[in-house]
């Protein structure tokens, strides 16, 4: 699997990402944080390059990605779909997290 993105070395080492986001504040992006969050992360100014954490106040407890452009994300709060190429209100109704799942563990397609 390709990205572009390298992660950094210190990531392999913390067990959560917060603690690796507090421990190595040089290497992300917390402009999107709140000054006093829960997790006492510093904010910080915007920095191009730096990896952001796009759910800062809802933790991610599940992500499936099953193509480029293609995935889904199951927060404590929020449920995030999205696949390019199919309209918005099919990827509402009818595409649900079994569908993102089987895909990925199974290499299935869906129609």
């Amino acid at each position: 699997m390709s990205t572009s993105a390298k992660l950094p070395e210190s990531a392999l080492l913390n067990p959560t990402s917060v603690e690796n986001i507090v421990d190595n504040p040089e290497e992300f992006d917390t402009s999107n944080y709140e000054e006093g969050n829960k997790f006492r992360i510093k904010k910080s100014t915007s920095v191009l390059g730096r990896m952001k954490d796009e759910f800062p106040a809802d933790p991610i407890i599940s992500f499936y990605g099953t193509g480029a452009k293609a995935y889904h994300v199951q927060s404590v709060e929020t449920e995030l779909k999205k696949a390019k190429g199919i309209k918005r209100s099919v990827i509402k109704q009818e595409l649900a997290l079994d569908d993102y799942k089987r895909v990925v563990e199974n290499g299935c397609l869906v129609f």
